[in-house]
């Protein structure tokens, strides 16, 4: 695949988008730079979910110490503190995603009541239509 490298089978820089840096921005709030966005994009294969994943399991302070101490130790996990902003933001991702299932859930139920007395009506139908025949 021409977007992976073959000496260390990861994504390139390049195949991070804007789209989901934006999108992880959006997650984990304003404060990052998009370098430590991209980096935990990559980091990631460039899964929004498992880097978000990773940032709030302290995967910005393992990059951090990864860039300062060449990549040798990692951090303690945990080790980043999660802003009140950041947290609001993700619940509220969290409620909006809530409603809009919610809201799903109503459509799809109102369609299988629908299509449930579709059903009846096309079965009396059969019926009207086969007493007529005989």
């Amino acid at each position: 695949d021409s977007h992976l490298d073959p000496a260390i089978g990861s994504m390139l820089p390049s195949d991070v988008s804007d789209d989901d840096v934006e999108t992880l921005r959006s997650i984990v709030g304003d404060d990052l730079p998009e370098s430590t966005l991209r980096a935990l994009l990559l980091r990631s294969g460039g899964d929004v979910t498992a880097a978000a994943n990773s940032f709030f399991d302290g995967g910005v302070a393992t990059l951090s110490a990864m860039e300062e101490g060449g990549g040798a130790s990692p951090a303690q996990p945990g080790a980043c503190s999660v802003g009140d902003d950041v947290l609001s933001t993700l619940f509220k991702t969290l409620e909006d995603q809530g409603k809009k299932l919610a809201e799903r859930d109503q459509q799809l139920d109102m369609a299988t009541r629908v299509c449930e007395e579709l059903v009846k009506r096309l079965r009396e139908t059969e019926r009207t239509l086969a007493s007529a025949d005989a």
